[in-house]
């Protein structure tokens, strides 16, 4: 039995109104968003160049996108630099919760070894990996109540620090094989991302006793790994951070929120 056109219609219609709306709001927020960053490059003529995650993973179109500093983000950002002038002025926006170690460490290098002026911007927070880009800026311009966080590794979601720590204090003939090698993992995981800080501060011209209390406070175990550095604190660590986030920066995280 055939359906009347008309209802079939309808039928398809209201099948793909809600893709329809994904990909208008999808555009509104493109708009959005590349209008700020060509405002921002136009004012101070820079490139600008976006870190902002989302809180929640987003779907857009069927395709998952990651909400942590990943691969894609390196080969987006590491692109993007080649590209620049090497004197041209890099202004990096980050609003991240962190991720991959290798891919921060990547962008990180990529900026620490511009030649121009790179400036990090800070408007809520950036942690872990996004702290260490941030580190690779000439300047970190932080609002008051911006977040920067501590960067050391996590096996398994547990601190590496804790792991090597806790393994060191049992007896070893009762410690298992897995635990061994859990802490073997995590005692090269804690050595390779001192040695990439200690690297980066000093490429940075940071002195020796300077990039020894910042990789106390940021890689060794005085604190969890959420534990929160706030302007004051990073400035109270010789942090090259200061004031001054323009307004328009503020905006843009909303711009990669899909509801």
């Amino acid at each position: 039995m055939l359906m009347d056109p008309s209802i079939l219609d309808i039928i398809i219609i209201l099948l793909f109104l809600p893709l329809l709306a994904s990909y208008l709001g999808e555009l509104f927020r493109q708009w959005r968003k590349w209008g700020i960053i060509r405002s921002m490059q136009d004012k101070r003529g820079s490139l600008v160049i976006p870190l902002v995650h989302p809180q929640r993973p987003s779907m857009f179109l069927g395709m998952l996108a990651p909400n942590y500093i990943s691969i894609r983000d390196a080969q987006r950002i590491l692109g993007m630099i080649r590209d620049a002038p090497p004197e041209k002025p890099i202004d990096i926006i980050l609003h991240t919760t962190g991720g991959m170690v290798v891919a921060s460490q990547q962008i990180a290098s990529a900026l620490a070894a511009h030649k121009g002026k790179v400036t990090a911007f800070v408007p809520y927070f950036s942690f872990s990996g996004g702290t260490l880009i941030a580190l690779a800026a000439d300047e970190i311009v932080m609002d008051r109540q911006a977040l920067l966080g501590r960067v050391d590794p996590q096996i398994f979601g547990a601190s590496a620090i804790s792991i090597s720590q806790a393994v060191s204090r049992k007896d070893p003939d009762r410690v298992s094989d897995i635990a061994l090698v859990l802490s073997d993992t995590a005692e090269k995981a804690l050595s390779q991302v001192k040695e990439i800080l200690a690297d980066l501060l000093r490429l940075k011209g940071y002195a020796g006793k300077e990039i020894e209390a910042i990789s106390e406070e940021l890689v060794l175990g005085k604190y969890t790994h959420d534990y929160p550095i706030t302007f004051k604190k990073a400035t109270e660590l010789g942090l090259k951070v200061n004031e001054g986030v323009p307004r328009d920066i503020y905006r843009l995280p909303e711009t990669y929120e899909r509801r």
